[in-house]
């Protein structure tokens, strides 16, 4: 199940933010929100997950820790 970041930012800033953080997974730039509209109008971060067919299968705001544990281990699964 690939997993991809979308950034309000431009490439330069994505890439500075991931490497601060050392995050290792895929980041896209969206400075326009072209892709985000398409889910949502408003509240950043936001988590959606789609299905092979795009349409949206879990989403959520904000940032709760627990929920995030629990989406890493979910991917981390499903990528084996």
């Amino acid at each position: 199940m690939p997993l991809i970041c979308l950034a309000s930012i431009r490439i330069e800033e994505v890439k500075a933010f991931a490497e601060s953080k050392k995050f290792t997974m895929p980041f896209a730039p969206d400075p326009h929100r072209r892709v985000f509209s398409l889910y949502a109008t408003q509240n950043i971060p936001r988590n959606v997950i789609t299905g092979s067919d795009g349409k949206i299968i879990f989403q959520s705001t904000g940032y709760n820790e627990q929920e995030f544990k629990e989406l890493e281990t979910l991917f981390s699964h499903k990528s084996k």
